[in-house]
């Protein structure tokens, strides 16, 4: 009996659109299942993808919202600072202006990193 339980924590590099799409599509998760995917954070959803593949569960889309759950309730492990590179991209792909960039900047490493693995702005309003 193959166990859905997390492995591993993974790395904390937000998975891509595409990558999450792959996930949903390699294991046939439900509507409900991709939805409750699709909300967390990217942090949350790099450690779902991380633990492999749902195939081997009983129920793939139970096995998906469990991991879910688990990493959500699991200690938030202390993740490296974001480097240079990491911060304008984010900078670049958000459209920050110089304000909200000198900000970000400006911030502690633990709270860039918050801010990094919270994903895209481009849902804010």
């Amino acid at each position: 009996l193959h166990s859905c339980n997390p492995q591993d924590p993974g790395t904390m590099a937000a998975p891509s659109e595409d990558e999450v799409q792959q996930f949903i599509e390699d294991n046939g998760l439900n509507d409900r299942a991709e939805r409750i995917l699709r909300e967390v954070t990217p942090a949350i959803q790099r450690t779902v993808l991380d633990q492999g593949s749902l195939t081997s569960c009983r129920d793939p889309n139970a096995g998906c919202i469990g991991r879910i759950r688990k990493a959500q309730s699991a200690p938030v492990p202390v993740a490296a600072a974001p480097d240079q590179d990491e911060l304008d991209e984010f900078i670049r792909e958000n459209s920050l202006n110089e304000r909200a960039a000198d900000a970000l900047l400006g911030a502690p490493p633990s709270v860039q990193r918050q801010v990094l693995d919270q994903g895209s702005l481009h849902t804010c309003r």
